[in-house]
């Protein structure tokens, strides 16, 4: 069986729908684990969202990978060496080229420029978009502390985290939801460096 992916934004669109809904749906009826592998998809497309608009992945879900042109820059702003892998499919690796990006200061390099002046001009604070982060590498740990080893855990303890545990994700992934929607407003990275 294959898994059809969205080929347009508006199908993109109509998936979050169905997604938020389900969400709602599956914390009503108190099905917290479905609302956290939900929950934890929709942050983790957000991060991609803005690591694309930054330049630095391809879209493409199936084969995620950091932009051959914008790697170098992307080992340069880690101080990795250049033979190093770089897993962007890793959360935390996403989450930190994504905090690497908010501490550029002013550079010679016009790639790590151009990202500094798009987010200082769309994110304001960027303390706030780096908290935001923080809070989520803490709620993707809680996550994890809870579902793994499921079942050495009593159930009730389960019901009540994973209740709190889920809408704190989804608090996270509509903040990041508001930063993606703001930093890819008047973004032309992709079109300046041509990045497909």
């Amino acid at each position: 069986m294959e898994l059809v992916q969205n080929k347009t934004s508006k199908e993109k669109q109509k998936t979050y729908a169905y997604l938020k809904k389900r969400f709602e749906l599956a914390k009503r009826h108190q099905f917290y684990l479905e609302a956290l592998m939900i929950v934890y998809n929709i942050i983790e497309d957000r991060l991609i969202a803005l690591l694309h608009y930054a330049g630095v992945v391809s879209r493409d879900q199936e084969n995620l990978r950091v932009v051959r042109k914008i790697r170098p820059h992307i080992i340069e702003l880690l101080g990795k060496k250049p033979t190093d892998q770089i897993q962007v499919r890793n959360a935390d690796v996403k989450i930190s080229i994504l905090m690497a990006l908010a501490k550029i200061k002013r550079t010679n390099n016009p790639y790590l420029s151009d990202v500094h002046n798009q987010m200082e001009n769309t994110v304001k604070d960027i303390e706030d978009f780096i908290q935001l982060l923080n809070r989520y590498k803490e709620w993707k740990e809680t996550r994890n502390r809870m579902v793994h080893g499921l079942t050495n855990k009593v159930p009730s303890s389960v019901e009540t985290v994973g209740e709190e545990v889920a809408m704190d994700g989804m608090n996270i992934a509509n903040e990041l939801d508001k930063y993606v929607d703001r930093f890819k407003r008047h973004n032309n990275i992709r079109r300046k460096y041509r990045i497909q």
